[in-house]
């Protein structure tokens, strides 16, 4: 259990920082219209009880971002439920 709870600290971590500044820049572009304020918030490194990041996202990938981690953790409970252990 605790290498399925780091494999989702992981994936949340590399999930706030697959390219948050490239989809700003990507959104202000596109639109035409001076960015959203940031929101940056410091997310622990997996491996780390000490280490953190300092994350700044729009309000709108902040949510895209705990959404999409919902998604993902409500996958793997119901993979985790309907699988078998040990088997296949």
């Amino acid at each position: 259990m605790p290498d399925r709870s780091r494999a989702l600290c992981a994936f949340v971590s590399m999930s706030l920082l697959a390219a948050p500044g490239a989809a700003m820049a990507q959104s202000t572009v596109a639109s035409g219209k001076p960015p959203e304020k940031l929101i940056c918030k410091k997310v622990a490194e997996t491996g780390s009880h000490v280490k953190k990041t300092k994350v700044c996202l729009t309000r709108d990938q902040w949510n895209r971002s705990a959404t999409r981690h919902q998604d993902y953790g409500r996958d793997l409970q119901d993979t985790l439920r309907t699988k078998p252990v040990g088997g296949t």
